[in-house]
């Protein structure tokens, strides 16, 4: 079973401020508002988000008890083409630090949100089948092993929705801003 549900871009620009380490009335503040339509602007007019969830007909075997035991196992993948980062590069190589950071932050909470947006719309498809979720499991995040990435990108093979997604010869996803969740779905966990 795949689902595609329809994801729309949140963010919240004082998060990102944050991160950013922008004090409210500091210069780079001011400077950070003054640029952050353009910015906006410039990451909307690219921005390409692919995701998908997907119930595997294969079971995958990760070592993480609840997700091996589990009734059903439940794939999210997410992914924002490389082109918004291609401008970021741009930025850069313009010397335009401020924009380059910004449209990085930016993206990342829109990845990040579209992420959560996305686990919820798994977990609310498990739950109308009379399962729940475990918690989010990432490749490469204790316990789950890195390797499991493979197992899920082969699961993934022949998804449309999946066919941006490539994996470096390191075990990096691509394109930059890219994730791959893993749940276990059991009455169990409801």
């Amino acid at each position: 079973m795949v689902i595609v549900p329809p994801l729309t871009p949140r963010y919240d620009k004082n998060s990102v401020y944050e991160r950013l380490h922008v004090e409210p009335g500091s210069a780079a503040w001011e400077y950070n508002e003054e640029v952050f339509p353009d910015v906006m602007s410039e990451i909307m007019a690219r921005l390409r988000i692919h995701d998908c969830v997907l119930v595997p007909e294969r079971r995958l075997t990760t070592g993480v008890e609840e997700i091996d035991q589990a009734e059903k196992q439940v794939i999210c993948m997410i992914a924002i083409e490389q082109n918004v980062m291609d401008r970021m590069d741009e930025y850069l190589a313009d010397y335009d630090f401020p924009e380059a950071y910004l449209l990085d932050q930016m993206v990342n909470e829109i990845l990040f949100n579209a992420g959560d947006d996305l686990s919820r719309a798994a977990a609310e498809a498990m739950r109308a089948e009379g399962l729940g979720v475990t918690r989010r499991y990432i490749p490469g995040d204790e316990p789950l092993p890195l390797e499991a990435q493979a197992q899920m990108l082969d699961c993934l093979r022949g998804v449309e929705e999946a066919s941006v997604l490539s994996v470096s010869e390191r075990g990096a996803l691509r394109p930059e801003k890219a994730a791959l969740y893993l749940f276990g779905a059991d009455a169990a966990y409801l």
